[in-house]
């Protein structure tokens, strides 16, 4: 029911104390007083009344009746608003309509969000005395020694920025998570706290039921406070032991039951199951937050998987942290997580900052994964500092953009199945496993698994090089079918330019020139489905011949390719004709005292590619030999 008014701008006061005194909710239009509307329930909304000051600003639509509000006057949003942010006593957004501004909205009284629709933008709380919030807001900030509190539900979709004061949730904030992203908490600063319960929801992407590593942020939490979301049996849920002495059934290769407590910074591997994707594919925990510095129970044996010193830990906080933040001692560069769409891990590390299947620096709320200790005494620490300023990516897995430096590889198999392996050429790196740069293959049974090798030997997903005129990579694979499969491969232009790449098929001899994109088509046989190398990726930077002037002599090579011998002719000031393989080893020498025609025999010289060198007094010609 509504009753109507028609008025004019001098009886504004008598309709104000109507309205404060009635309980009654007020809209304007331009220039004239709207209907005045009596205030229907709604259960989004809290039942306390929102107190305006006398010096009230009203939102037509348009323009701010009454000039705009500031620090001592109340602002309404009777209609739409899309602009820019303003100061204001208390705000007050009315049912069913938005608020959108592209800066700060500074607030020193309260704030009263009636519509359903989420304020988009930041509100920032800085008033003299205590502040109270309740409605859905996109960011929120509160900087106010006299704190604040949450007078009802209070749905946050972006940021929490505590600077000061204390902010008592009463039960109320909940921290959005679906498709579009995921709230967090930044920073707390020294002077700021946060008090009471916060529901902390995350939002997992993609519908592949399966294993994901997960964790939580919130304390005092049992298996109970996640079988609301998923199934939880014995089998679908576990920590991972390193030093554990189970390995029957599915407790094996340091899986185990979780107990029924949930840690903080613990990692999980849980089932979830298609029924959860089916629900929404959230699940969430509720009580107070973990906030402050923690440090990592991080162990080290030395009988472990490669070597030893995995820790499978998880994000305490509900926001991202960096990896590159954390303060590590004899902790390795290397991350991984799981990929349950690819059902493969994904790896990254600091040295190099490039990763496979996604994973960055950035480690989101909700996120287990694997570490690596080198030594016993290891220790892991991380503090606020760990939350990025500015919010990262909020999917679950996170891509990070290559440098211009790196080559990708892709293996794709005959079930779909697939795996990346990647390669930075770094001058400050070494061609052996270096634990700031390098990431270790970590194995998925059952399926694809690609790797390099580094040049002891080590099976990893990620490493850095240096490239010192030439370099050569060994590419392998761990697969449990025989069939078709397609080894994918991409270099970006920066590192191919000015070089020869080749790439050579181990198992049947051929070698072929490759451009910056490839894609190589083999078979697998079922008695090499796991060879310690099956593909060498070459590369060599032609020297440059440097020209003193436009007669120097031009010589030619035939034939090209070769058989028993290659021949030079125009050769009258060639001093000496050299032949080295793609690793740039001295293979032939033939020295040349003013003949035009030179013979090189090539019957000592595999099949494959070589480098030849034509040295005069004045310049160094190379040229591509081909030997068949």
């Amino acid at each position: 029911m509504k009753i109507h008014y028609k008025t004019k701008q001098i009886y504004g006061s008598i309709l104000l104390y109507i309205v404060l005194c009635l309980g009654i909710n007020y809209n304007a239009k331009a220039q004239n007083f709207s209907d005045i509307s009596i205030k229907i329930s709604d259960p989004f909304q809290e039942s306390n009344p929102t107190v305006l000051s006398a010096s009230i600003k009203y939102w037509n639509g348009t323009i701010w009746e009454g000039g705009e509000p500031d620090a001592n006057s109340d602002a309404v949003i009777s209609q739409n608003y899309n602009g820019a942010g303003f100061a204001a006593k208390d705000l007050v957004v009315s049912n069913g309509k938005s608020l959108i501004a592209s800066s700060d909205i500074e607030i020193y009284g309260n704030v009263d969000n009636q519509s359903r629709n989420t304020i988009s933008g930041t509100v920032l709380l800085k008033g003299l005395n205590a502040q109270t919030f309740k409605g859905k807001i996109q960011n929120l900030t509160l900087n106010n020694v006299r704190g604040a509190s949450l007078a009802g539900l209070t749905e946050l979709t972006g940021t929490l920025k505590l600077e000061a004061g204390t902010l008592v949730t009463n039960r109320n904030l909940i921290l959005i998570s679906n498709a579009s992203g995921t709230a967090r908490i930044a920073k707390i600063e020294p002077l700021a706290f946060l008090d009471g319960d916060v529901n902390v929801q995350r939002f997992v992407p993609g519908s592949t039921a399966g294993w994901h590593f997960i964790g939580t942020s919130v304390l005092g939490q049992t298996q109970a406070n996640w079988s609301d979301n998923f199934q939880l049996t014995n089998r679908f849920l576990f920590v991972n032991n390193e030093a554990g002495t189970i390995n029957s059934g599915d407790q094996k290769n340091g899986w185990e039951y979780a107990p029924s407590t949930i840690e903080i910074g613990k990692g999980y591997r849980a089932f979830l199951n298609q029924g959860f994707f089916n629900a929404g594919a959230v699940y969430d925990n509720t009580g107070p937050i973990f906030t402050g510095p923690k440090t990592f129970p991080i162990t080290y044996t030395s009988t472990g998987y490669n070597g030893g010193g995995w820790n499978f830990i998880s994000n305490p906080y509900p926001c991202e942290i960096d990896w590159h933040i954390l303060s590590k001692s004899s902790i390795d560069g290397q991350i991984h997580i799981w990929n349950p769409e690819t059902a493969n891990y994904g790896s990254y590390t600091q040295g190099t900052g490039i990763s496979t299947f996604g994973v960055n620096r950035y480690i989101p709320s909700g996120q287990s994964f694997f570490v690596k200790a080198s030594s016993p005494g290891a220790s892991l620490t991380i503090d606020e500092f760990a939350k990025p300023e500015i919010p990262a990516d909020n999917s679950f897995l996170r891509i990070a953009t290559d440098p211009s430096n790196v080559a990708r590889f892709t293996l794709r198999g005959p079930s779909g199945k697939t795996d990346e392996a990647a390669v930075r050429w770094m001058d400050e790196s070494t061609k052996n496993f270096d634990a700031y740069y390098d990431a270790n293959e970590l194995y998925s049974t059952g399926q694809i698994n690609l790797y390099t090798r580094t040049e002891e030997g080590t099976k990893v997903a990620i490493q850095a090089r240096p490239f010192y005129e030439s370099d050569s990579i060994y590419i392998s694979y761990d697969v449990s079918e025989p069939g078709s499969y397609f080894l994918q491969g991409k270099i970006s232009p920066d590192i191919f330019e000015g070089k020869t790449w080749f790439i050579k098929d181990l198992s049947n001899g051929i070698m072929q020139e490759i451009q910056e994109e490839f894609l190589l088509p083999f078979n697998v046989e079922n008695d090499v489905l796991n060879p310690s190398s099956r593909f060498r990726l070459v590369a060599y930077e032609p020297v440059i011949a440097s020209r003193l002037n436009y007669s120097d002599p031009i010589f030619k090579l035939y034939p090209n390719p070769a058989v028993d011998q290659f021949e030079i002719e125009g050769a009258s000031e060639v001093a000496k004709v050299s032949v080295s393989d793609l690793n740039g080893r001295l293979l032939l020498e033939q020295m040349n005292d003013g003949n035009k025609h030179i013979s090189i025999a090539t019957e000592a010289l595999e099949t494959g590619i070589y480098i030849v060198k034509i040295q005069t007094t004045k310049a160094v010609q190379t040229h591509k030999l081909v030997k068949e």
